[in-house]
C-alpha cells in the first residue's frame, strides 16, 4: 500500500450471526475452522487465506475442503442442506442463514 492509502492495516470481515454458540458449533466444530479468541459477543476465527474479488457466483465466504463430496455428506448428516454446483463445490447456509461456499481443488 502506498503512503496515500486510506486503509493501512488490512481489513476485517464480519459475519452477522443470531446465536454465537450455534455459530461456533457450526464453524469450529462442524467445519473445523480454528478459533483464536472468544468473548460473550464475538469470536475471532483464524485468519482466512485472503480477500478475493471475483466475477464468479461465489458466496461471500468460501471454505476450501479436501473432498467436496465427503464434506457435503458430513454437512447433510449434520442436518445442513447442501446446494451442489458440481462434484467439486457448492453452497450451504450457517445457522443464521449466511451463504457459505465449499469447494475442493481435486481437478
Amino acid at each position: 500500500m502506498g503512503s496515500d492509502s486510506i486503509a493501512t492495516n488490512g481489513c476485517r470481515i464480519f459475519i452477522r450471526v443470531d446465536d454465537l454458540e450455534k455459530a461456533l458449533r457450526f464453524y469450529r466444530d462442524l467445519l473445523g475452522h480454528p478459533v483464536e479468541r472468544v468473548s460473550d459477543r464475538w469470536a475471532d476465527l483464524a485468519p482466512a487465506r485472503g480477500l478475493t474479488l471475483t466475477l464468479e457466483d461465489e458466496g461471500p465466504v468460501e471454505f476450501h475442503v479436501d473432498n467436496f463430496e465427503e464434506a457435503a455428506e458430513r454437512m447433510e448428516t449434520a442436518g445442513v442442506p447442501v446446494e451442489r454446483r458440481d462434484r467439486h463445490g457448492g453452497k450451504v447456509r450457517d445457522p443464521s442463514g449466511n451463504v457459505l461456499g465449499l469447494h475442493d481443488h481435486r481437478e
